[in-house]
């Protein structure tokens, strides 16, 4: 996923760069380094976010980053506090259980 993110950036970018300068060419040149560049400093950033931590801890906090940027919707209950059942009235309780 990081690879085909930094493809459609860097390809892109790097080839309208080459085109202004005159030498298409160099522009593969310069996605294939900002490619390998953006692999290797994401590598490090996942790293160091799991550090310690369970196998797939990053995933879960990338989508709650996401969550909380209001970009994606994670699958988990986000809410701390007291829970209520949302009762206003209290149900009668049989004779057997008192």
């Amino acid at each position: 996923m990081i690879v085909g993110l930094a493809i459609v950036v860097w390809l892109p970018l790097s080839l309208l760069l080459a085109w202004l300068l005159g030498a298409i060419t160099m522009g593969f040149g310069l996605a294939g380094v900002g490619v390998v560049a953006t692999v290797v400093v994401m590598a490090t950033l996942f790293q160091r976010i799991k550090r310690g931590r369970p196998e797939g801890y990053y995933q879960q906090w990338l989508r709650i980053r996401l969550q909380t940027m209001g970009l994606y919707r994670a699958p988990w209950v986000m809410r701390s506090g007291p829970w209520d059942i949302g009762r206003t009235q209290h149900a009668p309780l049989s004779s057997r259980n008192r």
